[in-house]
């Protein structure tokens, strides 16, 4: 059989298509292939295509056979792709199918997908590849002249897509190097996942893995990258049109845009795309950072530096709480423990829930206090005190560089730059674009002792890490004003100075140094006490400052000026005074340096010591006018500097060698300002920080109105009268979503006094696609992965049934009514959530399940077991046993509940403990039911009576352990209130 195939068929039909076509041939016996089979491969197809070529693949029962062509795998390929490979061949067959039908190319007589009556996993490999085929059956098969004729079109059409086609999946080399090098496109977290990947043993990594790297940096208690991954992914598919990359049930999946997969050794490892991993070893970017190491100073930082931040937080202020459950007991709110669970772990699985039950049973309140203890207890801004930051050094040249750079985020617990950081706005020179705002600290070693050291542990091994202390101060009682109340009396709006800095590098343009200096009419901001080498020099010190875009133009229009040393720049005062706060009272008085001399003899402070002289009010956004073009700017601080004025001690550095090391000591108990602004806002009654809206509210309870046709009552319109875009307060919370990384809570109340079809198509199939919502007269609308959005639901005679589309895109969570004796006698008895808190209530974290298919999921629970049997069975056979019931009377269900089910009961075994065995899964699973089954059910008895007795049987028929019991209690029960209405009434309905 073998040589019959391999040999003479293949001749045979070389001979027939009169030249040398049919290349190899197998009677399928191996690992890849139990069929026999026959390939056409032609010239430059791989190069062109890929793995793509055209067959005859015989049925293993040998009962007949296709023609197909496909795109294949081998053992190179399916080592490389892992569990993605089925998902990589459906997408590049559907890709290329889809452009033969675009051209016209398909015939009637094609099918799509091949059945080799055998379901094993390599066949369904196959089968996945296909692009076209025809099937011939065994008795059936046609005349030579046809097999001829559509063998030859088959070749035809594999020749015309080597011709034309244009693989618009994949990334090429030169495209990868595009987009890295673009932070529009890869922001710095994932450039960071990205590089943390490639310095990894084969560009491999698992996300723990990628987190214990990123913790080693600052970025602690990271647990998902799903939201990163998608938006990066997304921004690419977008930038470079390419096409989506779809899951069987057909949810867009972003990770194989980047990544190959495979389990080895237990855990699931991503691999960097071949062509990334090529891109990567070509981009010149400066991880986490954001700009060359050489752009603020003539020293060249090294930037291999790996850190641990350990701090010893305060104790937090009294509206802190230890739990969600404990906030809603302090403050008299009463809710069932899986009430709280079930609402908070459908969040991670959808961003979208449904909360339905009797008026007043707080379906609302729920959604706003969960928002509200978000806000409350998060880390209060300066509520951490520090005498010391202990950080491990990557040693790396460090001995030639001279110190590190420091991310941005190794601060973060010392100041808030979470509110200083942000994506703004801005205008320059009349070129609009977008920006963000970045610190960036550094911190320089001096003495030749520590240089000789770093030397010798680098000859021993410069990837080994060492230890570092860096002692801190608290706080600086004043501010650097001088002339504020000329300044603020000022009748004009702007305050106009000229930059006396030229530089442009890459997104940055430089603004004076002395620019904070200057707008407030100082020649330094102040002087202090400064100890060089043992001698002391009273010294005067200064801030730098820097703006930052990241649009092309503008970056281009300001690099094609001459300089930007006259470039004058008006600032809006009344925004340059909201920036300004309080500082908080010194604890200590000294900061000790070791620094290279240099040749300029100037010196700038680090971050964690500037930050006490420099505040910045919850943002850095300011109104300015550059050469006359008003623009909205973003605007950062990134060192206080000061330089040596004593003659004597200026020429005791010069006879030294520039790159000898002193000591330096800043003693911040002699500081003194030129003025002191909280003074100065008491003073003339500045009431700048009374203006500033303290309305950060991260949710909107908005009531649904009875005449909501259309979607203008959530994200606004266009004003044709007033030409300008009408918002809404939704709308503003879903913007003020996007520009953030915290949950933000959109509340619909009563959210069925209007068909919710009618307002809410839009949101439902955004949720659904990942697309933008489009908008006339305004920019496409985001949902971005940190909104949720709530809608609560009561039933009466002025109400709307929901339909099923919208029942299927949500868990519908029902609140249970107490009895009026048990809650005025204190009888109530409720408990705390008892499984990982932590996770529970982030509803950031985990939420990477929702893009996950079915293959990711089984692949989660691969290991879990309940009674000595797989887990992944016992689900599968209780979800198609109610899918079975429900069928019957036109209520069964698809991919996407199925999926869902799935994602709630893994991100339930995640909060459990992930233990092998799942001893509590009835327990989520009764919820699924509860949650994602029943609500569609409604009806005459006629249509559900026996499918709500069937239902209730299934629910109650187990036996657990040695007590019969209900399996899953809530569904019987409520199995069992909507069987007493369907009796009294005649008709029932989940929400009835």
């Amino acid at each position: 059989m073998a040589k019959f195939i391999s040999k003479n068929l293949k001749n045979d039909i070389n001979t027939l298509l009169g030249a040398h076509k049919c290349g190899k041939g197998s009677a399928g016996i191996g690992s890849l292939a139990n069929m026999p089979w026959l390939d056409f491969t032609l010239p430059n197809a791989m190069n062109k295509l890929g793995a793509v070529n055209v067959a005859y693949l015989f049925k293993p029962n040998m009962t007949g056979f296709y023609l197909t062509f496909r795109a294949f795998f081998y053992g190179e390929l399916e080592a490389k792709y892992g569990k993605y490979l089925p998902l990589y061949l459906k997408n590049k067959s559907r890709h290329i199918r889809e452009f033969l039908e675009e051209s016209n190319k398909l015939r009637d007589d094609f099918v799509f997908s091949m059945d080799f009556s055998e379901n094993t996993a390599v066949m369904k490999k196959h089968s996945a590849g296909t692009i076209i085929a025809k099937y011939y059956e065994k008795g059936n098969v046609p005349s030579d002249e046809e097999l001829i004729n559509d063998l030859n079109y088959f070749l035809e059409l594999y020749q015309f897509v080597i011709d034309n086609y244009e693989d618009k999946t994949d990334l090429s080399v030169d495209e990868w190097v595009e987009v890295l090098e673009n932070e529009e496109i890869i922001d710095e977290k994932m450039f960071s996942i990205l590089d943390i990947m490639y310095n990894m043993d084969d560009s491999s990594a698992t996300t723990g893995q990628i987190s214990e790297k990123r913790e080693e940096i600052g970025f602690d208690n990271e647990k998902s990258y799903n939201s990163i991954i998608i938006s990066n992914s997304r921004r690419i598919k977008e930038f470079l049109n390419k096409k989506p990359i779809f899951n069987d049930d057909g949810t867009e999946n972003y990770w194989t845009r980047f990544f190959y997969g495979k389990k080895v050794d237990g855990s699931f490892q991503f691999k960097l795309q071949d062509n990334l991993n090529e891109a990567f070893s070509r981009v010149d970017r400066v991880n986490d950072s954001g700009v060359e190491s050489e752009s603020f100073d003539d020293i060249n930082i090294n930037n291999e530096f790996e850190h641990k931040l350990e701090v010893e937080p305060m104790s937090k202020e009294e509206n802190n709480y230890n739990s969600f459950y404990d906030y809603l007991t302090k403050n008299e709110y009463l809710f069932d423990k899986e009430t709280i669970e079930n609402y908070l772990l459908s969040l991670k699985v959808k961003p979208f829930a449904i909360l339905t039950g009797n008026s007043g049973t707080g379906k609302t309140k729920l959604s706003q206090l969960f928002a509200q203890y978000l806000t409350e207890n998060r880390p209060l801004e300066n509520e951490n005190t520090f005498s010391s930051i202990n950080t491990e050094v990557l040693v790396g040249k460090s001995y030639e560089s001279g110190g590190w750079s420091l991310n941005r985020n190794d601060i973060r617990d010392l100041i808030p730059i979470d509110d200083f950081e942000n994506s703004y706005s801005i205008i320059v020179d009349g070129v609009p674009a977008n920006a963000d705002l970045k610190l960036n600290p550094r911190l320089f070693y001096k003495g030749n002792e520590l240089k000789e050291h770093l030397e010798e542990l680098a000859n021993e091994d410069s990837r080994q890490k060492v230890p570092l202390e860096i002692l801190l101060d608290e706080g600086i009682e004043n501010f650097p004003e001088k002339n504020l109340k000329s300044f603020k009396e000022d009748s004009e709006e702007y305050i106009t100075f000229k930059t006396n800095d030229s530089r442009v590098n890459n997104e940055f343009f430089g603004l004076s140094d002395n620019f904070v200096c200057e707008v407030l009419g100082l020649d330094k901001c102040g002087e202090m006490d400064i100890y060089f080498d043992g001698q002391k020099s009273r010294e005067r010190f200064w801030a730098r400052t820097q703006a930052r875009s990241f649009d092309k133009d503008l970056i281009n229009h300001l690099k094609s000026l001459d300089n930007l040393s006259d470039l004058e720049i008006k600032i809006n005062k009344e925004d340059l005074l909201n920036t300004l706060r309080n500082p908080n009272p010194i604890e200590e008085t000294d900061i000790s340096f070791e620094r290279r001399i240099g040749a300029h003899l100037n010196w700038c402070l680090p971050k964690n010591s500037f930050e006490k002289f420099l505040y910045v009010k919850n943002s850095s956004s300011w109104r300015v006018i550059v050469d006359g073009i008003e623009a909205i700017v973003e605007f950062y601080m990134y060192s206080v500097c000061f330089t040596i004025s004593d003659d004597e001690l200026r020429n005791h550095f010069n006879n030294k060698d520039l790159n000898d090391i002193i000591e330096f000591k800043a003693d911040l108990s002699t500081i003194e300002f030129y003025c002191n602004i909280s003074d100065l806002f008491e003073k003339f009654g500045n009431d700048v920080n009374d203006d500033v809206s303290s309305d950060n509210s991260n949710y909107k309870i908005i009531p649904v109105g009875a005449n909501w046709t259309e979607n203008r009552h959530i994200v606004g319109y266009y004003n044709v009268i007033t030409n300008e875009y009408q918002s809404t307060p939704a709308y503003d919370l879903i913007k003020e979503a996007n520009n953030s990384t915290e949950p933000y809570f959109l509340i619909l109340d009563e959210m069925n006094l209007s068909h919710v079809e009618r307002y809410f198509a839009d949101f439902l199939s955004a949720i659904e696609s990942g697309e933008k919502i489009p908008l006339y007269g305004e920019e496409e609308l985001t949902l971005p992965e940190n909104l949720f959005i709530i809608g609560t639901v009561n039933v009466d005679e002025t109400t709307y049934m929901f339909s099923p589309k919208v029942l299927d895109r949500a868990n519908v969570i029902e609140f249970e009514t107490y009895s009026a004796s048990d809650y005025m006698n204190d009888n109530i008895n409720l408990s705390s959530p008892s499984g990982n808190i932590e996770y529970l209530e982030n509803p950031l974290a985990g939420n990477e399940i929702r893009s996950y298919g079915i293959d990711e999921l089984r692949e989660i629970f691969s290991d879990v077991v309940i009674d000595d049997e797989p887990f992944w069975d016992v689900l599968s056979y209780e979800i198609n046993s109610f899918q079975t019931i429900l069928s019957k009377s036109g209520f069964d269900f698809g991919f996407r509940v199925i999926n869902e089910i799935v994602r709630f009961m893994a991100v339930a075994w995640e909060y459990e403990g992930k233990s092998v065995v799942f001893d509590n899964w009835t327990r989520y699973f009764d919820a699924c039911i509860k949650q994602k089954m029943l609500p569609k059910l409604h009806g005459s008895e006629k249509i559900i009576g026996e499918t709500l007795e069937e239902l209730s049987n299934l629910c109650s028929d187990s036996v657990i352990g040695t007590e019969d019991m209900v399996k899953y209690p809530e569904s019987f029960k409520k199995l069992g209130e909507m069987k007493k209405i369907l009796s009294k009434q005649r008709y029932v309905s989940f929400i009835n």
